[in-house]
């Protein structure tokens, strides 16, 4: 995935939530989550906009879900926020281990 591609997924994520069409905000957030490669901060960001797009059409939409409904789709979005800290902590492990060795590297 493209850096142009997610930056036009996420906007076009965040001009569907303006617009209140959370239904179609869901369906390209949970497509951008499957095209982002897992652990990239493209995963990152894809976790964390997805996370929006359904805790907001979950709120928005409370009176016309079923309880069972809402509580599913709340219970993707917290998923979708726990997995967004995940990749960006395996990141910043990976670039802390980066630098080690760059650093290990110029000190021998």
């Amino acid at each position: 995935m493209s850096a142009r591609e997610l930056i036009d997924a996420t906007d076009a994520v965040e001009k569907l939530l303006n617009a209140e069409r959370t239904d179609e905000a869901v369906i390209v957030a949970r497509r951008l989550l499957e095209r982002a490669p897992a652990g990239s901060g493209a995963a990152a960001t894809a976790g964390e906009i997805a996370a929006r797009a359904l805790f907001t059409h979950a709120q928005m939409q409370a009176a016309a879900l079923a309880p069972p409904e809402r509580a599913a789709l709340l219970a993707e979005a917290a998923d979708c926020a726990e997995r967004s800290v995940a990749d960006v902590l395996e990141l910043t492990v990976h670039e802390a281990l980066a630098n080690y060795v760059d650093a290990v590297e110029i000190v021998e």
